[in-house]
């Protein structure tokens, strides 16, 4: 008889090999898979909780808590009467005075600073945090108003008071020595926008600039940087959303930085909360900011009147009408951050018995 080779031997061997890896290759999709996609999952509640933070900041500006002038110490009992008979009478028309204080109230304890709310899964059906700070782009420079793109010269240029040319030299000048830059930026700015025939869209386009290619890592303002007062934020110092001076009340943390005030330290924010009753009482519809800042703004910012650099009180707004503010929004779930930074408009509409707000968001970035 003819003998017949095996084969049934390295078959099966061959078959279980085939089965090895592809049970393996399964194994490892499934594995990645689990957690990919729980990573997911948690990316996109971190981005409604990032989105939602927006709309924090918006009911915020639109509906700012109404500012209690007097004392704050009243019976639980005396407070329920009270809210039940401003619902029983008429709303009455707050003057202007009022709704700037109950802004002011609402803005002065936490501009730039973080607020943050905690979300519950048990509660909100997520398990995270939202973060938001606002800033007034009306506290930071705006570069549309700075320069007279008709006559190709900054605005008040050669002028004993309101020179934009000289205040934005020593701008210049301390953003280099704060981030140790070697380039001469005020050469690289006045350059710019001598060669520029329209209006700035976003401060961004100072980027490609010599001297503010640093400013890539730094766009927007982190209240939560651990760094030194040498990081400053491009879009904190810089904006195409301001007015034509700036607002003092609400300074931007880098302009505050760059103009050597004092950004706070934690028993300085305490002292902040205690102080800031008796200076909203002091907000006037317009105010002398030369005669008046010892008493409103040197304990909000902590320099005396006489320190402050030469003729900067000239490129202060005496009154307070703030509309364009700025949000950075954080949504956190788990390890994922999602984050967003908005220009808002704070729109006001009259009728003939009321004075309301509601808030447009007009830029939007994913950072």
């Amino acid at each position: 008889m003819k003998q017949q080779n095996g084969f049934i031997i390295p078959l099966v061997l061959m078959l279980l090999s085939v089965i090895i890896v592809l049970a393996t290759s399964i194994y490892q999709k499934g594995s990645l898979f689990v957690p990919f996609m729980q990573v997911v999952k948690e990316r996109e509640h971190a981005k409604m909780l990032a989105l939602s933070g927006v709309q924090v900041a918006m009911s915020q500006l639109a509906s700012p808590a109404k500012f209690a002038a007097g004392t704050q110490k009243t019976s639980q009992a005396s407070d329920t009467k009270k809210e039940a008979d401003q619902k029983d009478s008429p709303q009455k028309q707050e003057s202007a005075e009022q709704q700037a204080q109950n802004l002011l109230s609402q803005l002065l304890p936490t501009i730039n600073q973080w607020q943050e709310y905690p979300i519950k899964k048990d509660i909100d059906g997520i398990e995270g945090t939202i973060k938001i700070a606002l800033s007034c782009e009306e506290g930071k420079i705006d570069l549309n108003r700075i320069y007279d793109f008709a006559r190709k010269k900054f605005v008040g240029e050669g002028q004993p008071r309101g020179d934009w040319k000289k205040i934005l030299e020593f701008v210049c000048q301390r953003i280099q020595k704060q981030m140790k830059i070697s380039d001469n930026l005020f050469e690289s700015f006045e350059k710019f926008f001598k060669q520029r025939h329209s209006k700035i869209n976003d401060a961004t386009e100072l980027l490609p600039l010599n001297g503010f290619k640093p400013f890539a890592r730094s766009l927007f303002y982190d209240p939560s940087s651990q760094k030194s007062k040498e990081q400053l934020y491009l879009l904190d110092i810089f904006t195409a959303y301001g007015s034509a001076k700036l607002q003092p009340w609400l300074l931007s943390r880098s302009v505050q930085d760059i103009f050597e005030f004092k950004s706070g330290t934690k028993s300085e924010k305490q002292k902040k909360q205690e102080m800031i009753q008796s200076l909203i009482k002091k907000l006037k519809p317009i105010t002398n900011v030369s005669q008046e800042w010892n008493a409103i703004f040197q304990p909000l910012y902590g320099i005396e009147f006489k320190r402050l650099h030469k003729g900067l009180e000239a490129f202060f707004d005496g009154s307070f009408d703030p509309k364009i503010f700025s949000v950075v929004s954080y949504g956190v779930v788990g390890k994922v951050t999602q984050r967003i930074y908005a220009i808002l408009e704070r729109v006001r509409h009259v009728t003939k018995d009321k004075t309301w707000y509601d808030v447009k968001v007009r830029k939007f970035y994913w950072i």
